[in-house]
């Protein structure tokens, strides 16, 4: 569920349930991913929809024009994989990169206007910071050691990002006793 929090504290106030991914614009209005009947719609503002797809969506950004959003569409629920894609007021939905192995991250650079964001073309190979102009033209920005995620870029360039490492683990509770005792071994640990 999304909820708004005042700055100043006091109990969450209910915006909506079953939201994917959500953006506010410079004017205040919420675009939100909504999760309905099996599929993501993307709707800007709440309750008009401007996209829906069987897969799903993720990394919503507005423009600092307030007429644009940026986002990834995974064609395949369950899957990174996915394209970097734009759509804007009365213009149809636009994949500006060729489909990628793993994608998420994404921001509107506010210099240079390209939307920029973490992604690898090879399954299993670490995301790299890219970028794309609206036109589709895609450059490389910075590769890095591990898995490296966009998470917002600062009005005056300056880019957060996060290295990211997964884990999966696992853990057991014996009958006739409520401790929990680990069971993983190495970094990803499951049932087969």
């Amino acid at each position: 569920a999304l909820s708004r929090v005042r700055m100043n504290g006091g109990a969450p106030s209910p915006v909506e349930r079953n939201v994917m991914s959500a953006d506010w614009s410079p004017d205040g209005r919420l675009a939100i991913v909504h999760a309905i009947d099996g599929s993501n719609q993307l709707e800007f503002p709440v309750g008009t929809i401007i996209h829906k797809t069987s897969g799903w969506i993720s990394g919503v950004r507005i423009a600092a024009d307030g007429d644009r959003i940026a986002f990834v569409e995974h064609p395949v629920r369950h899957d990174n994989r996915g394209k970097v894609t734009l759509i804007g007021a009365g213009r149809p939905v636009l994949s500006l990169t060729d489909e990628w192995a793993n994608v998420g991250g994404v921001a509107w650079h506010p210099i240079t206007d390209e939307i920029w964001f973490t992604a690898s073309r090879d399954e299993g190979a670490p995301k790299s910071l890219w970028a794309v102009t609206t036109s589709g033209q895609v450059r490389s920005i910075v590769a890095a050691a591990g898995m490296m995620t966009l998470r917002d870029i600062a009005p005056n360039g300056r880019v957060l990002g996060s290295r990211d490492n997964t884990r999966l683990e696992m853990a057991a509770i014996k009958e006739g006793d409520p401790t929990e005792r680990p069971l993983s071994w190495l970094d990803w640990s499951r049932v087969a």
